[in-house]
Protein backbone atom coordinates (compact mmCIF):
# COMPACT_ATOMS: atom_id res chain seq x y z
CA UNK A 1 0.00 0.00 0.00
CA UNK A 2 1.22 3.65 -0.72
CA UNK A 3 0.30 6.75 1.18
CA UNK A 4 0.57 10.09 1.03
CA UNK A 5 0.10 13.09 2.94
CA UNK A 6 -0.77 16.62 0.88
CA UNK A 7 -1.27 19.82 2.90
CA UNK A 8 -2.17 22.80 1.12
CA UNK A 9 -2.77 26.70 1.69
CA UNK A 10 -4.31 28.75 -1.19
CA UNK A 11 -6.07 31.52 -1.28
CA UNK A 12 -8.44 32.29 -4.60
CA UNK A 13 -9.23 35.70 -3.32
CA UNK A 14 -13.14 34.99 -4.00
CA UNK A 15 -14.20 37.95 -2.00
CA UNK A 16 -16.72 39.48 -3.91
CA UNK A 17 -16.54 42.83 -1.97
CA UNK A 18 -12.60 42.72 -2.08
CA UNK A 19 -11.24 45.08 -5.80
CA UNK A 20 -7.88 43.24 -5.39
CA UNK A 21 -7.87 40.71 -8.19
CA UNK A 22 -5.17 38.38 -8.23
CA UNK A 23 -2.98 38.47 -11.87
CA UNK A 24 -4.85 36.62 -14.81
CA UNK A 25 -2.22 34.05 -14.87
CA UNK A 26 -2.08 33.38 -11.09
CA UNK A 27 -5.64 33.54 -11.15
CA UNK A 28 -5.40 30.29 -13.94
CA UNK A 29 -2.75 28.44 -11.74
CA UNK A 30 -4.63 28.52 -9.07
CA UNK A 31 -7.90 27.09 -10.67
CA UNK A 32 -5.84 24.68 -12.57
CA UNK A 33 -4.36 23.59 -8.77
CA UNK A 34 -7.87 23.29 -7.27
CA UNK A 35 -9.28 21.02 -9.84
CA UNK A 36 -5.85 18.90 -9.92
CA UNK A 37 -6.48 18.78 -5.92
CA UNK A 38 -10.37 18.32 -6.09
CA UNK A 39 -9.15 15.36 -8.58
CA UNK A 40 -6.87 13.83 -6.57
CA UNK A 41 -8.74 13.59 -3.38
CA UNK A 42 -11.46 11.95 -5.32
CA UNK A 43 -9.40 9.71 -7.01
CA UNK A 44 -7.94 8.94 -3.63
CA UNK A 45 -11.70 8.44 -2.12
CA UNK A 46 -12.55 6.17 -4.87
CA UNK A 47 -9.69 3.96 -3.79
CA UNK A 48 -10.10 3.63 -0.26
CA UNK A 49 -14.26 2.62 -0.81
CA UNK A 50 -12.82 0.22 -3.99
CA UNK A 51 -10.85 -2.16 -1.03
CA UNK A 52 -14.18 -2.35 0.58
CA UNK A 53 -15.43 -4.85 -1.85
CA UNK A 54 -18.95 -5.42 -2.40
CA UNK A 55 -19.52 -4.89 1.17
CA UNK A 56 -19.74 -1.06 0.64
CA UNK A 57 -22.76 0.49 1.98
CA UNK A 58 -25.08 2.44 -0.21
CA UNK A 59 -24.69 5.74 1.09
CA UNK A 60 -21.10 5.39 0.61
CA UNK A 61 -21.98 4.66 -3.23
CA UNK A 62 -23.26 8.07 -3.06
CA UNK A 63 -20.41 9.22 -1.93
CA UNK A 64 -18.40 7.35 -4.97
CA UNK A 65 -20.26 8.40 -7.78
CA UNK A 66 -19.61 12.10 -6.21
CA UNK A 67 -16.29 11.60 -6.26
CA UNK A 68 -16.36 10.00 -9.85
CA UNK A 69 -17.86 13.06 -11.59
CA UNK A 70 -14.51 15.14 -9.64
CA UNK A 71 -12.32 12.66 -10.92
CA UNK A 72 -9.83 12.91 -13.94
CA UNK A 73 -9.19 9.48 -15.37
CA UNK A 74 -13.32 8.55 -16.14
CA UNK A 75 -14.69 8.10 -19.28
CA UNK A 76 -17.99 8.61 -20.14
CA UNK A 77 -20.72 7.57 -22.91
CA UNK A 78 -23.78 8.44 -23.74
CA UNK A 79 -27.08 6.43 -25.59
CA UNK A 80 -29.97 7.28 -27.07
CA UNK A 81 -32.49 4.80 -26.01
CA UNK A 82 -35.23 3.17 -29.21
CA UNK A 83 -38.34 1.44 -28.15
CA UNK A 84 -40.69 -0.26 -30.22
CA UNK A 85 -44.01 0.89 -29.40
CA UNK A 86 -47.25 -1.41 -30.81
CA UNK A 87 -49.61 1.70 -30.79
CA UNK A 88 -47.33 3.12 -33.89
CA UNK A 89 -45.79 -0.15 -34.84
CA UNK A 90 -42.71 1.15 -35.03
CA UNK A 91 -39.19 2.27 -32.92
CA UNK A 92 -39.00 5.52 -31.45
CA UNK A 93 -36.88 7.28 -29.24
CA UNK A 94 -37.35 6.62 -25.86
CA UNK A 95 -37.08 10.49 -25.14
CA UNK A 96 -39.75 11.49 -27.58
CA UNK A 97 -42.48 13.54 -26.00
CA UNK A 98 -44.50 12.61 -28.84
CA UNK A 99 -45.50 8.78 -28.01
CA UNK A 100 -47.75 7.37 -24.96
CA UNK A 101 -45.70 8.43 -21.67
CA UNK A 102 -47.18 5.24 -19.65
CA UNK A 103 -45.73 3.13 -22.99
CA UNK A 104 -42.43 4.54 -23.01
CA UNK A 105 -42.76 4.18 -19.23
CA UNK A 106 -43.49 0.32 -19.33
CA UNK A 107 -40.64 0.44 -21.54
CA UNK A 108 -38.56 1.49 -19.19
CA UNK A 109 -39.45 -0.91 -17.03
CA UNK A 110 -39.00 -3.85 -18.78
CA UNK A 111 -35.26 -2.35 -19.79
CA UNK A 112 -34.60 -2.24 -16.09
CA UNK A 113 -36.08 -5.87 -15.84
CA UNK A 114 -33.66 -7.13 -17.93
CA UNK A 115 -30.34 -5.24 -16.86
CA UNK A 116 -31.09 -6.42 -13.62
CA UNK A 117 -31.54 -10.40 -14.81
CA UNK A 118 -28.36 -9.95 -16.59
CA UNK A 119 -25.87 -12.60 -16.29
CA UNK A 120 -23.02 -10.13 -17.32
CA UNK A 121 -23.01 -7.79 -14.79
CA UNK A 122 -24.39 -7.16 -11.23
CA UNK A 123 -26.27 -4.26 -10.75
CA UNK A 124 -26.77 -2.46 -7.61
CA UNK A 125 -29.42 0.08 -7.64
CA UNK A 126 -28.21 3.27 -6.16
CA UNK A 127 -31.69 5.87 -5.93
CA UNK A 128 -34.27 5.15 -8.51
CA UNK A 129 -32.11 5.66 -11.76
CA UNK A 130 -28.95 5.01 -11.09
CA UNK A 131 -26.76 1.57 -10.66
CA UNK A 132 -23.54 0.30 -10.34
CA UNK A 133 -22.39 -2.23 -11.85
CA UNK A 134 -19.87 -5.33 -11.02
CA UNK A 135 -18.76 -8.24 -12.65
CA UNK A 136 -20.73 -11.25 -11.26
CA UNK A 137 -17.69 -12.74 -10.51
CA UNK A 138 -16.05 -10.38 -8.59
CA UNK A 139 -14.60 -10.93 -4.73
CA UNK A 140 -15.96 -9.57 -2.19
CA UNK A 141 -12.59 -8.08 -0.64
CA UNK A 142 -11.59 -5.81 -3.26
CA UNK A 143 -13.50 -4.14 -6.65
CA UNK A 144 -11.44 -3.88 -9.75
CA UNK A 145 -12.65 -1.11 -11.20
CA UNK A 146 -16.07 1.66 -10.69
CA UNK A 147 -19.01 0.97 -13.36
CA UNK A 148 -21.98 3.05 -12.94
CA UNK A 149 -25.13 3.27 -15.20
CA UNK A 150 -27.71 6.08 -15.36
CA UNK A 151 -31.23 6.06 -16.98
CA UNK A 152 -32.35 9.60 -17.72
CA UNK A 153 -35.79 8.42 -18.86
CA UNK A 154 -36.83 12.22 -19.37
CA UNK A 155 -34.22 12.36 -22.01
CA UNK A 156 -34.53 8.84 -23.62
CA UNK A 157 -30.52 8.50 -22.54
CA UNK A 158 -28.22 5.86 -20.54
CA UNK A 159 -25.06 7.16 -19.31
CA UNK A 160 -22.16 4.62 -18.64
CA UNK A 161 -19.26 6.00 -16.56
CA UNK A 162 -16.39 3.76 -15.58
CA UNK A 163 -13.01 4.44 -13.62
CA UNK A 164 -10.60 2.08 -13.44
CA UNK A 165 -7.21 2.95 -11.04
CA UNK A 166 -4.16 1.71 -13.81
CA UNK A 167 -5.84 4.29 -16.16
CA UNK A 168 -8.10 5.19 -19.49
CA UNK A 169 -6.75 2.33 -21.23
CA UNK A 170 -8.28 -0.26 -18.71
CA UNK A 171 -10.86 2.28 -17.99
CA UNK A 172 -11.49 2.41 -21.89
CA UNK A 173 -11.59 -1.54 -21.94
CA UNK A 174 -14.43 -2.25 -19.62
CA UNK A 175 -16.02 0.93 -20.91
CA UNK A 176 -16.74 -1.09 -24.27
CA UNK A 177 -17.99 -3.94 -22.39
CA UNK A 178 -20.93 -1.74 -20.72
CA UNK A 179 -21.63 -0.34 -24.21
CA UNK A 180 -21.99 -3.95 -25.17
CA UNK A 181 -24.47 -4.77 -22.37
CA UNK A 182 -26.60 -1.59 -22.68
CA UNK A 183 -26.47 -2.40 -26.27
CA UNK A 184 -27.75 -6.05 -26.29
CA UNK A 185 -30.07 -5.60 -23.44
CA UNK A 186 -31.75 -2.54 -25.51
CA UNK A 187 -31.80 -5.00 -28.30
CA UNK A 188 -33.11 -7.80 -25.88
CA UNK A 189 -35.73 -5.52 -24.55
CA UNK A 190 -37.22 -4.38 -27.72
CA UNK A 191 -37.60 -8.09 -28.57
CA UNK A 192 -39.62 -8.87 -26.14
CA UNK A 193 -41.50 -5.76 -26.88
CA UNK A 194 -42.10 -7.25 -30.46
CA UNK A 195 -43.48 -10.55 -28.93
CA UNK A 196 -45.90 -9.09 -26.77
Amino acid sequence: KKSAMLQVHMSVFKESNRQRQMPELQASVAIELDVALKSYIAEQTLERFRAMGKSIRDVDLEVVLQCLRKAREVLVSFFDVHFYVADVDKVVPAGSSTESETEIERCFSLLLRELESSHIFNLRPIGDDCFCLTPPNEDGDNLAYWSFITIKKSLGVVTAEVYHPEGLRKASSILNEVQSFIISTTHRTNQLLLLQ
